[in-house]
């Protein structure tokens, strides 16, 4: 009966556990994690970005404007987000900020004047063969709507068209992947309405299976903030 008894008691314990491991995974506090990756296209910020959640910095490295944090793991569940300019206040809180398992994310920031900040999700499914996924974000200010255009000697080819500045609405419609063909292209920013070239041709290259974030930066006609053109490989 002592035996029995026991053994019972084991069974009860092992039970109990596994009812409230399952539910701080519920509650997103055990579980499978997720990852998180800032990027810092905030054109009128001085200073590198941290990000805090639930009042810990998650990233070591202040992330400097044009640069991303890379992919930080991050448990899955619901987060109080902070955004901080290195030694000054918070330039952006989200008291809900979501984290799900298994999912990669990118925290956009960008703006000038207004800071802003999308939480996209980012797909990074394996592109086919000789292929890369790659996508475009404009948070640029005071520009035309711009096409993100391949050159050549003869032709120009738009990539991406008409793309006004970026809205929280349109950052998330805008986070799909395209595929494009492994290589190398000179990638340059002309005006949809005219075609008059905005940003010179940037050589950029794509390689096979990868997934990038494109974005413009800067502000139309500023020598302290000027246009220009960043790749971030997407890779958790």
């Amino acid at each position: 009966m002592k035996a029995m008894s026991k053994l019972l008691y084991t069974l009860v314990f092992i039970t109990a556990s596994l009812v409230i491991t399952a539910c701080m995974d519920d509650k997103g506090t055990e579980g499978p994690a997720g990852h998180l990756m800032m990027v810092n296209a905030a054109t009128g910020l001085e200073n590198g970005l941290e990000i805090q959640l639930n009042g810990i910095k998650a990233n070591i490295s202040d992330v400097p404007y044009t640069g991303s944090s890379g992919y930080l793991t991050v448990n899955n569940g619901s987060y109080d987000l902070v955004i901080n300019e290195s030694d000054v206040d918070a330039i952006y809180h989200d008291p809900k900020f979501e984290i799900k398992s298994g999912k990669s994310y990118s925290l956009l920031v960008f703006g000038s004047d207004s800071i802003r900040g999308v939480q996209v999700e980012d797909n990074l499914a394996q592109a086919p063969e000789n292929q890369a996924q790659v996508r475009f974000f404009n948070f640029t200010e005071n520009t035309p709507m711009l096409n993100l255009s391949a050159s050549t000697e003869i032709s120009i080819s738009p990539i991406f068209q008409n793309r006004s500045m970026e809205t929280l609405a349109s950052a998330m419609e805008h986070a799909a992947f395209i595929r494009i063909d492994q290589g190398t292209y000179p990638l340059q920013l002309v005006s949809s309405a005219d075609m008059r070239m905005i940003l010179n041709p940037t050589d950029i290259t794509f390689e096979n299976g990868k997934s990038y974030t494109l974005f413009a930066t800067g502000i139309a006609g500023s020598a302290e903030k000027p246009l220009k053109l960043t790749l971030i490989t997407n890779v958790p």
